[in-house]
């Protein structure tokens, strides 16, 4: 998003915390000569989680106490998000000053600010309030108010701050069609701009039949309890050989993944590498024969596109997703249309996903190859380029 900005206006001021320098780092995009980048001063809870080595993560089984749970949803809530939450009060008031220094100078820019941490829309809807003219893009990768997780207190009061705030932006942005609806109860103009994909180079796939898995477990609503049940299922009945298959694990949550490992004795195949940087993640990704992605489906809730997916779309490489709860028609949607893989739901058997797997086992051990989804494809109707064009076309009269 960050480059199309670039090449849509002349000059851009990015405003980002500056945690960055304690946090893994994404080093897979290069900073256009055009932005001016300035850290906000910040000490929040990501501050001294990092400061103790935890690289501003807590683990699903740290967050999983009724403690810690409240904790959670007090820093996500108003009136403490200015204060408890990501960034801080100190952010919030750097972030109002620099951000007023360049609107004095160019009263009409754009201001663009992405969920999360709340503090960004806050700092923003200070600004658009006080220059009229410049244009505010509020986007939310997931929401504020999640019906699924409910990480807020006192609801009505939420509901009356996000209308406060967000009715004043030109346009809110999200991922999906479903975030979309639960967002429409704030602002009236609300488009669907997805997490670009950008197609990266070619990786020599691992040695192995290779699963992977790169990310967070999300307490029981991203669970790989179905994979696990079908490759054990698979094992014993000599289907696939342990020898031939391996399972990568990378993310913050491996204590939790070893005790699932654990159930389904799967320990012969398990490659756990902890919580690894963005760089090797994204290799991982590419060097898989199959990447799991691991989401959540409810009636009430759908189209939770997460970056995870988007990124997967980038490795070119098939993708089994499992989702907890029935059918989402817009995962389904991308599946059919650029042939992505194969969908697990709690609302079907698992024989559908054994006979996947075990399929391109087998197609893999006589070519040593799987079947590559159509990234080129993907790439130019996915791209960044494209969405944006329809972030700008909202927001222009």
């Amino acid at each position: 998003m960050l480059k199309q900005w670039s090449q849509f206006t002349d000059e851009q001021l990015v405003l980002t915390s500056s945690n960055r320098h304690r946090l893994f780092a994404d080093h897979t995009n290069k900073i256009p000569q055009s932005i001016t980048m300035i850290d906000l001063p910040t000490n929040d809870y990501r501050t001294r989680w990092a400061k103790k080595k935890q690289k501003g993560h807590l683990s699903e089984s740290q967050k999983s106490g009724l403690l810690q749970q409240s904790k959670i949803k007090i820093i996500n809530s108003f009136p403490f998000i200015y204060w408890l939450g990501e960034g801080g009060r100190r952010y919030i008031k750097s972030g109002i000053k620099e951000g007023r220094a360049y609107l004095q100078k160019n009263p009409e820019a754009y201001i663009y600010s992405s969920f999360r941490p709340y503090a960004d829309h806050i700092i923003a809807y200070s600004l658009a309030m006080e220059f009229p003219k410049a244009k505010w893009v509020a986007d939310f990768r997931d929401l504020h108010m999640d019906p699924l997780y409910k990480h807020y207190i006192f609801k009505g009061y939420q509901e009356k701050k996000n209308q406060k705030i967000l009715q004043r932006a030109n346009a809110l942005c999200t991922v999906s069609k479903g975030l979309a609806r639960q967002l429409s109860h704030f602002n009236e103009n609300v488009v669907v701009v997805n997490s670009g994909v950008v197609r990266r180079k070619k990786e020599a796939l691992f040695a192995t039949f290779t699963i992977s898995y790169t990310g967070s477990l999300f307490l029981e609503e991203r669970d790989p309890q179905p994979l696990f049940k079908v490759l054990h299922e698979l094992i014993s009945e000599g289907l696939i050989d342990a020898k031939e298959i391996t399972f990568i694990y990378a993310g913050k949550d491996q204590s939790t993944l070893e005790l699932l490992i654990k159930k389904y004795e799967l320990h012969a195949i398990l490659e756990n590498k902890g919580l690894v940087g963005r760089d090797e993640a994204l290799t991982i990704q590419s060097k898989s024969h199959i990447n799991l992605l691991l989401s959540s489906s409810r009636p009430i809730y759908q189209g939770v596109l997460t970056g995870k997916f988007f990124e997967y779309l980038g490795a070119g490489r098939p993708i089994l997703l499992s989702l907890k709860g029935n059918q989402d028609p817009e995962f389904s949607d991308y599946f059919s249309k650029y042939d992505l893989g194969y969908i697990h739901h709690d609302e079907i058997s698992a024989d559908g996903m054994k006979t996947y797997l075990l399929e391109s086992y087998l197609g893999w051990k006589k070519e040593k190859k799987v079947k590559a989804i159509a990234s080129e494809k993907i790439e130019n109707e996915l791209s960044w380029a494209s969405n944006f064009s329809k972030l700008i076309h909202a927001i222009e009269p």
